[in-house]
Order: structure tokens, then C-alpha cells, then sequence
């Protein structure tokens, strides 16, 4: 049986999280930023407000990646182990049921 979920077992999985959550979302606004900064440039846009819709274009496109993040690393380390922790070893399986011949003349029923 596995040990109950213990207060380092929280700490590893948000600093993974954070870890790869940052780095990706910085690469995703990144791309998505000079993307966006790259054709507001080339429609003669002034370069303060390139700044900010660059930033803006970029948070938005960090929050995907970063939602991303949390869900795979929210099952890959906290509910794995949980439901890990549910099963005991030593349970017995559930019973199959049995099947039956009928009596000579009659049809076997389906349940």
C-alpha cells in the first residue's frame, strides 16, 4: 500500500509546474509577441504600443501552456498516487458470475 500524499509530495509537483510552466509560457508568448509585434510593425504601429499588445498577445498565449502544465503534472504526480493509495494489494477481486447450463429443452438466457 502506498503512503498517504505528504507535504513534499505537493512541493515537487508545483515546483515541476512551475518550472516547466515558466519556461514554456515564456517561449509561447514569446513566438506569439513577436509575431504579433512583427505585423503591428509592418502596419507603422508607434513602439509603446507594440510593447503592450506584444505583452498582451503573449500572456494570453503563456495561459495554455501553462493550464497545460498543471494538468499533466497534477495526474502524472498527485492523482497517480492517490489512486495508487485507494487499491489495496491484498483485496479480493470482484466475483465473476458463473455460467449456467439450463435444463435439457429450455434456452439459455443472456443477463
Amino acid at each position: 500500500m502506498k503512503k498517504p500524499l505528504r507535504e513534499i509530495d505537493y512541493l515537487k509537483t508545483w515546483a515541476a509546474y512551475v518550472v516547466c510552466a515558466t519556461i514554456g509560457g515564456f517561449i509561447a508568448g514569446a513566438i506569439a509577441g513577436g509575431i504579433l509585434g512583427f505585423i503591428l510593425a509592418l502596419a507603422g504601429v508607434h513602439s509603446s504600443s507594440l510593447k503592450l499588445w506584444g505583452g498582451i498577445a503573449g500572456f494570453i498565449a503563456g495561459l495554455p501552456v501553462s493550464y497545460g502544465f498543471f494538468r499533466f503534472f497534477v495526474s502524472q504526480m498527485l492523482i497517480s498516487h492517490i489512486q495508487g493509495a485507494e487499491q489495496e494489494p491484498n483485496q479480493a477481486p470482484e466475483p465473476t458470475p458463473m455460467a449456467v447450463t439450463p435444463p435439457a429443452g429450455q434456452e439459455a438466457r443472456q443477463p
